[in-house]
């Protein structure tokens, strides 16, 4: 905080420091409309680390078909001549802090389902993910 002012109040001083608890997870995230080179991207193992150790890392991987059926005002199906999209599943491990009942990554992103998740390793950016279990 060289080139930084700021304010505040000291209300408490200690020797000894703040004690956080950090545990692995495993999250089970989703990803719709993938594109199929996406999946082929995605390694097993690939993980993300903070320095001192890994915070994040690719456990399973797996995908299925996003299909789209669109019918005009008769009913009649309309074919689409587009790109077949994936629909990718994953199972991670993610390194959280416990905080009031809650699993904190990254010091401020709650992690429960429903949740969007965006992270990025080496060797994928993981965009538009969705957490839909927690263990």
């Amino acid at each position: 905080f060289s080139n930084t002012q700021f304010s505040g109040t000291i209300i408490t001083l200690t020797e000894t420091p703040i004690q956080e608890q950090y545990i692995d997870k495993i999250v089970y995230v989703s990803k719709k409309y993938a594109y199929p080179w996406e999946y082929d991207q995605i390694l097993i193992g690939d993980s993300l680390s903070n320095g001192k150790e890994k915070v994040f890392e690719i456990l399973e991987k797996a995908k299925g078909e996003t299909n789209e059926i669109i019918f005009n005002d008769f009913g009649k199906f309309i074919p689409l001549e587009t790109e077949s999209y994936k629909y990718i599943y994953l199972k991670a491990k993610l390194r959280v802090k416990l905080e009031d009942k809650k699993y904190i990554y990254a010091e401020e992103m709650v992690i429960s389902p429903g949740r969007g998740l965006n992270i990025a390793t080496n060797n994928l950016t993981f965009n538009d993910y969705i957490i839909t279990r927690v263990e």
